[in-house]
């Protein structure tokens, strides 16, 4: 809880710039790899730049949790996908995991603080739910929105996180 109430404070004064989003995702994908060495990973990225207002940090930040949740939920035999699209009014980037779906009465709350769809870890303490609470806290800083929705036939799930073009 003490980084979602730091984050909430460092957003409020944090500046904003402009910035290429393509090597923000392909450096953090390389960093996956060995972060997981059991979980593959499909990387799409744009040929081209991918401007955004922001901050990278907090947009590599915001990319940490989106893949621990798709590596935690994923069925281990198909890629983690991340994929990053650029079009003319803004960036979408997807982070999509074969596995079980979201349940239908979690979508709705799945960004809010302290919601998990997650029990104990390992007969500990239960998941606190705090990682796509700060994944919309740092999609809303950067002017965006943050959703979730199952794959076809509810073979995973896929988190979008749409940017305005910068």
């Amino acid at each position: 809880m003490a980084e979602a109430s730091r984050l909430e404070q460092s957003l409020s004064v944090a500046e904003r710039e402009r910035y290429d989003l393509v090597p923000v995702v392909r450096g953090c994908v390389e960093g996956y790899r060995l972060a997981y060495p059991k979980a593959a990973f499909a990387l799409e990225l744009p040929s081209g730049r991918t401007e955004v207002s922001g901050a990278p940090d907090l947009a590599a930040q915001l990319l940490d949790k989106l893949v621990e949740n798709a590596v935690d939920f994923s069925n281990g035999t198909e890629p983690v996908r991340v994929a990053l699209d650029a079009g003319a009014e803004a960036a979408t980037l997807v982070v999509a995991n074969a596995g079980p779906p979201l349940p239908d009465e979690m979508r709705a709350r799945l960004f809010e603080s302290m919601i998990s769809v997650r029990g104990a870890r390992d007969g500990g303490s239960p998941h606190l739910g705090l990682g796509l609470y700060v994944a919309r806290l740092i999609a809303e800083f950067h002017g965006g929105s943050i959703l979730a929705a199952n794959l076809q036939g509810d073979s995973g799930v896929a988190v979008s996180v749409r940017l305005p073009a910068g």
